[in-house]
């Protein structure tokens, strides 16, 4: 039999957008691939000119990090801080934003945009006085006052991100459940959470991220007891030099956890950022 083959129209259009795609994705990843390399690089060889592109692999930055360095309990500061403050920011945020969707009050407007109002201000104009705070409260350099601190600027972008899921879903489904003899509560537990928790994952993961993230509170308010990641690695930069082994494999260690969380739950990130995009 002879063989039958399918002519491939070629396309210029199709041809142009794969370039272009496969250069801006080298063009954002090549920083990542570059750090990743040198995390796996001896300190002479990351200094030398021109760069190593080819070398002998070996985990000496590694085990350095781990061993001469606190960067164990910056990452579980990290950890527990970024935790507990989106669970603490999720659970507030997601009872504010049933009762902003589901009920009507006096001045409802005004507290939805106040919620709001919370975000618009840069964060340096809440840290001196987030500061004096929490050192007449004796808290400087506790998880405790990351943890509160983290968990207010997270509620507002909770609030509304919620808000929006919980509009999504057709308040008949709540009438429904009030007539089979459901109360509030009971219908917001059994009814409405189950329905939005895509969203709500995807809000806690954004949450997540952001607290993980943060430098600028973590740097100015805590020192070393409660030290996170990220002024972990500005610490990296002294006046002998800069560690750039150091820097490179903390950015990776701290990049990885984030990167595997992501991917495990991404069908819940998608369903959740999409959640209400198709009006129906």
């Amino acid at each position: 039999m002879k063989r039958k083959f399918r002519k491939i129209k070629f396309s210029w259009t199709m041809f142009v957008v794969y370039i272009t795609v496969g250069l801006i994705m080298i063009f954002f990843l090549f920083p990542i691939v570059w750090v990743a390399l040198n995390s796996f690089k001896s300190s002479a060889q990351i200094v030398k000119m021109p760069p190593l592109l080819v070398f002998s692999p070996t985990l000496s930055q590694y085990q350095e990090l781990f061993e001469k360095t606190i960067f164990p309990r910056n990452f579980l500061n990290s950890l527990l801080i970024a935790t507990t403050a989106s669970l603490i920011s999720v659970v507030i945020g997601t009872f504010g934003a049933y009762g902003l969707a589901r009920f009507n009050f006096k001045a409802k407007k005004n507290v939805t945009f106040w919620i709001l109002s919370t975000r618009m201000a840069p964060p340096f104009a809440f840290l001196l006085p987030y500061y004096m705070l929490m050192r007449d409260l004796h808290l400087l350099d506790t998880r405790f006052s990351l943890i509160l601190s983290y968990q207010v600027f997270n509620l507002a972008f909770v609030t509304w991100m919620m808000k929006g899921f919980f509009h999504e879903v057709p308040k008949e489904i709540d009438e429904s459940a009030r007539i089979d003899g459901c109360s509030p509560i009971g219908s917001f537990f059994k009814v409405n959470l189950p329905l939005v928790l895509p969203g709500l994952i995807a809000t806690f993961i954004f949450s997540f991220i952001m607290s993980w993230n943060e430098f600028l509170f973590a740097y100015v308010m805590v020192s070393e007891e409660a030290q996170t990641i990220p002024p972990a690695i500005a610490t990296y930069v002294g006046y002998g030099g800069i560690e750039w082994g150091k820097m490179a494999t903390a950015g990776i260690i701290a990049a990885v956890p984030m990167f595997l969380f992501s991917l495990m739950i991404q069908k819940h990130i998608v369903r959740g950022l999409t959640a209400g995009a198709v009006k129906r």
